[in-house]
Order: C-alpha cells, then sequence, then structure tokens
C-alpha cells in the first residue's frame, strides 16, 4: 500500500511526492516547519489516482536542532537521544466519497501507516517518531488510527492550530511488511 520513498529515489516517484506536498501547502505553518525536504524519507500511498493519497514525511535531525518544544520533551523522555526523526502525516480524499466509505478508508490508512511506520522504527532502529501534525490530523490519527502518543502540545491561544507528538513505537518488535501488495484501501 506505502512506498518508502528515501532522497535517492525521489526523481522516480515525483508523481507520488509532488501531490503530497501540495497538499501540505494547503498549511502554510505546517510546510514551513520542515526544510531539507530534498532529505526527506516519504512513506506514500498509491492507490486510486486522484481519489485518496497521503502518507508521511520523515527528516533526520539532530535534536539540537530540533523544534523547542520537542527539545524539551526529549530532554524528558529521552535524554540520550542525538537524533530523531521529525515529520508530519497528511490524508486527502476526493471530496465526492459517501460518509460510510470515508469512515472505512481513515481507518485503514492510518493503521496501515502505523504499521509501516513501526517498519520503518526497526529498519532505522529507533523507537518513536516526532510529527507535528494539524490539530484535525492529530485527532484522527489517535480516533480512527488508533495511535499513541508518549506526548502531545497544542499551543493555546495561537492561530498556529498545530500539535507536537511523539508517536511512540514500542510493543511492536516484529516489523511488519514494509509493502504489503494487493492490499488497497478502496
Amino acid at each position: 500500500m506505502f512506498h518508502v520513498i528515501e532522497p535517492p529515489d525521489h526523481s522516480f516517484y515525483s508523481a507520488l511526492i509532488n501531490p503530497f506536498l501540495k497538499g501540505l501547502q494547503d498549511y502554510p505553518r505546517l510546510y514551513n516547519s520542515f526544510q531539507r525536504l530534498h532529505d526527506a524519507t516519504f512513506l506514500l500511498v498509491e492507490d486510486e489516482p486522484g481519489i485518496v493519497y497521503g502518507g508521511a514525511m520523515l527528516l533526520k535531525q539532530r535534536t539540537s536542532v530540533s523544534h523547542l518544544v520537542f527539545r524539551k520533551s526529549l530532554l524528558n523522555f529521552f535524554p540520550l537521544e542525538k537524533e530523531v526523526f521529525i515529520g508530519t502525516v497528511f490524508l486527502r480524499l476526493d471530496k465526492n466519497i459517501s460518509q460510510e466509505k470515508f469512515g472505512d478508508i481513515t481507518k485503514r490508512f492510518y493503521r496501515a501507516l502505523y504499521e509501516d511506520l513501526v517498519a520503518l522504527s526497526v529498519k532505522e532502529d529507533v523507537k518513536f517518531f516526532c510529527l507535528i501534525l494539524t490539530s484535525a490530523e492529530q485527532a484522527t490519527t489517535k480516533i480512527m488510527g488508533g495511535w499513541d502518543y508518549l506526548f502531545e502540545y497544542r499551543e493555546e491561544k495561537s492561530s498556529n492550530d498545530l500539535s507536537y507528538t511523539i508517536l511512540s513505537l514500542n510493543g511492536k518488535k516484529e516489523a511488519p511488511l514494509l509493502y504489503k501488495k494487493g492490499r488497497s484501501l478502496l
């Protein structure tokens, strides 16, 4: 369902990466939270073109240059970590999808994405990812995907509408298949 796209392969997957980045640009504060996009690892869905697109984008950073909210949290939770993956998640569905299908697709998308994030964490030997999400995306990942966050922060009285989270990947000892052909969201 998801393609793991690492920096050397970006040019081969521009048809998946470009709509993802264009969708993120609808949220300028979120989009501008990330630099060096050419160094990002993407987990992107390839399903029915124009109906479902999205996934995750992750960038490896030194903890010393991460967002202030993460630096403070990492000192409390993971004081020995020198590098972390910071990223975001994005899902966009065609507006003509029925409400019933919307709920089903959303639930399967977030659960499958979590499985593939766990697989990537095994490969990269990490136990968590720092995510900057829109508040709506953060709520949907928890409700529809059952994601478990170690840390959640949202600035009060801010037009920011961003949530800073640390996604727990513990408890998953085995990596599921990264590429599960034949699984479709529709």
